[in-house]
């Protein structure tokens, strides 16, 4: 009991883990978006007894934050929404959104922004054209795995960066190519031919915030494009405030 206050509850899981803990560790087992997780893998996984699981996921149930399909579960609305409020930088979506709408406009490709996270993956903050139906259950925050250029660009300006996929000579050498062009190129064969081009955001303060990604079908990338999307990412940019 906090002093002159309401009771605190203490509820703990077998595993001495708080109540409120467990149900955020089923929840971080159902946003890696691997599909519905029956009962008890959620419980392994999460490291959950299974009676606790059960609670906890008919309250969050009820809360819209999980869905039960079957004997299986999936992020629920109210956990989109809520991630859709993350911001990886202040003011970072609202200027890349409208900058995307129209650079999708313009080329006819689908257009998005994507940044990473504090676990260091990608996340799709905004996006336009065909990049929709690509979202999944947990809305604009959703990995984008199908992105390489965005993924290598990201990856080239993060400090927390490992050697994996590339050793550190061909790092360095996707680096300069992106300081010499200011874009990044990578190509897809499966299912279809596919060339992506990314551009990065820079914050005022000289940082890689996040970057502008496009995707051609064919083998062929028109010359136009890769101007078209640095300007874009430069626009992006010019819209982004200091940090306060």
């Amino acid at each position: 009991m906090e002093a002159g206050g309401d009771p605190v509850d203490e509820e703990v899981t077998a595993g001495g883990r708080g109540v409120l803990a467990g149900a955020f560790a089923l929840l971080a087992v159902l946003a890696r978006g691997d599909g519905p997780v029956g009962l008890s893998e959620l419980a392994r996984r999460a490291g959950v007894p299974k009676p606790t699981a059960h609670r906890l996921l008919t309250q969050l149930a009820a809360l819209g934050a999980v869905e039960r399909h079957g004997d299986r579960y999936v992020v629920g609305r109210l956990v989109a929404v809520l991630g859709g409020a993350w911001r990886p930088y202040p003011g970072l979506r609202d200027a890349i959104a409208p900058v995307a709408r129209k650079l999708a406009a313009v080329t006819g490709a689908p257009v998005a922004g994507v940044c990473l996270d504090a676990e260091r993956r990608e996340r799709l903050i905004a996006c336009s054209g065909d990049m929709l139906p690509r979202m999944n259950a947990l809305g604009f925050n959703s990995i984008v795995p199908e992105d390489a250029a965005s993924k290598l660009l990201l990856k080239c300006f993060d400090a927390a960066e490992t050697e994996a996929p590339l050793s550190r000579l061909e790092w360095r050498r996707v680096r300069a190519s992106v300081s010499d062009r200011g874009f990044l190129v990578a190509s897809h064969t499966e299912p279809s031919a596919v060339r992506c081009v990314a551009a990065p955001v820079f914050a005022p303060d000289g940082r890689v915030v996040a970057v502008v990604s496009t995707m051609v079908p064919g083998t062929r990338l028109p010359s136009s494009v890769p101007d078209t999307l640095v300007q874009a990412a430069t626009d992006v940019g010019r819209r982004l405030g200091p940090v306060r």
